[in-house]
């Protein structure tokens, strides 16, 4: 019998994690030295093979009361060479956002352009709206 549960968002997945880490401070060690093996076993059901993709890295940094990280996501060389407006960008970025941990899936708003979702990531799968 197949997993039927939905695939969650990075967004999700953050989200699940951080209140996890919050929660549980061995689950908070274990998060920053092996976040690969962490996801793997938490989210089995959103990963193929229920492994993580080789080649990928993932690192967990914990902030403290005076640092705070902001990620600027990967940009894809296509999107970078695509003059697209300001609106257009917007899509992308919110696009990203949306991509599953695989990214193979996302579920987001219609974006105002065609494929903006597929630029937002090339091995895009499916897209609920594209």
């Amino acid at each position: 019998m197949s997993d039927t549960r939905p695939i969650p968002t990075r967004r999700q997945v953050e989200a699940m994690l951080i209140a996890r880490a919050w929660k549980d401070p061995d689950f908070r060690k274990r998060l920053i030295a092996d976040p690969r093996g962490v996801i793997e076993s938490e989210f089995p059901h959103a990963l193929k093979d229920g492994k993580y993709p080789e080649g990928i890295r993932v690192e967990v940094i914990e902030e403290d009361e005076n640092t705070k990280y902001f990620v600027i996501p990967f940009l894809p060389e296509q999107i970078a060479q695509t003059n697209l407006s300001r609106q257009e960008l917007l899509s992308v970025a919110f696009a990203a956002s949306c991509v599953d941990m695989t990214y193979t899936q996302v579920n987001c708003p219609p974006p105002e352009t065609h494929n903006l979702c597929t630029l937002a990531c090339p091995t895009l799968v499916s897209c609920t709206h594209c």
